[in-house]
């Protein structure tokens, strides 16, 4: 479709923001945040994520939170706005490839060895589904620091040609819809002698504000945040915009979205920080990959004629990167910054970092850039899949974690943390030598004995007023809305006026529990509307 839209002066770009293990539940509750401003949006997270209740919230979040409303696309349900239904083609009535092998190539190249005539030709091995590589080692001017995996690879998703087929079919509902477009235009402009199209038919304000109201009045009869784990109070994200901040990636501007952005930096203007180092930054080309010779190659026929030129091509040689740009560290202006500061105890500690998972690079889901996770440990620098699974970490050492979070209208705010972090694997490196919190000359509160998890504590200061929940009080709180998917409600009382709020937290065990590494907390996610 790349070729398509450039001849009508548009770039086209996608973006992967899928989850190995995971639904869409933990980028529902950040509003379109974490998944930019899409045109189209596809749902496709049926292995993981079947219930049709968070599904309902992810289209109902989709319309509510971003400038515009999407289109939708999906194989299953019916949800508020407008949407195309598809199924996956079933290679059972594909064409088959036949068992003689001078005869296969009568078979095109994009279906070929999806159908097989017979079990003895191991279409289903490894070599055959996956076309995964590393490195090009026709490249000359870079050494990779890590030696490179080699093929074959093994793993139980469908095959490349499978992926292929799936996206061919997508491309058939942009296509139509074109078309579609194009005669429109055609009969409203050269048919009837109006230049330029009229308003009415390319203006979508009161198209989109009509789509937000319905999706408003259908949510007392929806499904949405209905199933039995899903806490009451999950309900609100039916309702409102929600915004958040995550340190996962793939997500839409990285740079904008980190839950670093949103971190108080300490006295000393510490705030946990990537330095991780890009070291190749260039498309690498992988043969396995390439349409061969003598094939049809749909994508060079569409590009043909000139249209397809270098200025607008992604896959040029001079790849346009991103200008560098360092997360910001930089305490935004909020009218009640000095809230927390003047209760004398809540003071931003020292002792969080980043987890080890952190990806170096510019990891927005899409194939524009060619820097995500290209560190020099990588040891396929060539997959540019996005999925990792980051945090800021901390435990009893690292006192005080503190966000500061701007334009808050419903006073609803949330976390969503991990708790299984403990043991060896699991020691903090900021903290790993400390023996007093944030690294004072001053001993442990006393106090706290117990291990973790059974007296484990957390604080939380919402605007400086603290609460301390205790682990009874913990499983009454935590909402286990998917596997391992944590979320806890921080707050829930409307303002007055929209308003901006700190945010801290800091978790307290024993010393025992300490020295076990058993009191830790990894922070991925804060929401808020």
């Amino acid at each position: 479709m790349e070729p398509i839209f450039t001849r009508l002066g548009m770039k086209l770009s996608s973006y992967n923001y899928g989850r190995g293990g995971l639904g869409t539940f933990q980028d529902t509750m950040a509003g379109t945040c974490t998944l930019g401003d899409p045109d189209v949006l596809i749902w496709d997270s049926g292995m993981t994520e079947g219930g049709g209740a968070v599904v309902d919230a992810f289209y109902r979040q989709a319309i509510m939170a971003g400038k515009r409303v999407p289109f939708f696309i999906n194989d299953r349900g019916s949800y508020p706005g407008e949407f195309a239904k598809w199924s996956r083609k079933n290679p059972n009535t594909l064409m088959v490839t036949p068992l003689d092998e001078t005869k296969r190539k009568e078979v095109p190249y994009a279906v070929r060895y999806l159908n097989c005539e017979s079990s003895e030709m191991s279409c289903n091995k490894p070599e055959r589904k996956f076309n995964k590589g590393c490195w090009d080692t026709s490249i000359t001017d870079f050494v990779p620091p890590t030696p490179q995996k080699e093929p074959p690879f093994g793993g139980q998703h469908p095959s490349w040609r499978s992926y292929q087929l799936t996206g061919r079919q997508i491309s058939l509902i942009f296509l139509h819809a074109l078309e579609e477009a194009v005669d429109l235009w055609q009969e409203n402009t050269v048919v009837v002698g109006q230049f330029p199209l009229d308003d009415q038919f390319w203006h979508l304000t009161d198209h989109y504000a009509k789509i937000r109201n319905e999706t408003q009045e259908s949510l007392a009869d929806s499904i949405c945040m209905t199933e039995k784990n899903l806490h009451d109070s999950l309900r609100k994200v039916c309702s409102v915009p929600m915004r958040g901040r995550t340190e996962f990636t793939g997500r839409a501007n990285p740079d904008r979205t980190a839950l670093r952005t949103i971190i108080r930096p300490t006295a000393d203007g510490y705030v946990p920080t990537n330095n991780k180092e890009v070291v190749y930054d260039k498309p690498i080309t992988i043969d396995g990959q390439l349409i061969p010779e003598g094939e049809v190659d749909v994508r060079a026929i569409v590009g043909a004629g000139g249209f397809d030129d270098e200025k607008h091509r992604r896959l040029e040689s001079k790849v346009l990167e991103p200008d560098p740009v360092a997360v910001p560290n930089i305490m935004r202006s909020h009218t009640n910054m000095r809230s927390l500061e003047q209760t004398g105890k809540i003071i931003p500690g020292n002792g969080w970092q980043l987890q080890e998972s952190v990806p170096a690079g510019y990891c927005d889901g899409s194939t524009d850039y060619h820097s995500c996770m290209r560190d020099g440990t990588n040891a396929c620098l060539a997959n540019d899949h996005q999925d990792t699974r980051t945090g800021v970490f901390g435990d009893s050492l690292s006192d005080w974690i503190v966000f500061d979070i701007d334009n808050v209208v419903e006073g609803f705010v949330v976390v969503k943390f991990e708790s299984w972090h403990k043991g060896n694997r699991s020691i903090n490196p900021r903290t790993k030598d400390w023996e007093t919190v944030n690294n004072e000359r001053r001993v442990l509160w006393p106090e706290i004995t117990n291990f973790w998890p059974v007296d484990f504590e957390m604080d939380v200061a919402v605007d400086g007023v603290i609460t301390t929940y205790n682990l009874d009080m913990l499983q009454e709180k935590v909402i286990k809305a998917e596997r391992v998917v944590e979320l806890m409600v921080l707050h829930d009382t409307k303002p007055e006026k929209p308003k901006d709020m700190e945010i801290a937290i800091r978790v307290r065990c024993g010393e025992e529990s300490r020295k076990k590494h058993t009191c830790n907390i990894n922070i991925s996610h804060l929401y808020w509307a």
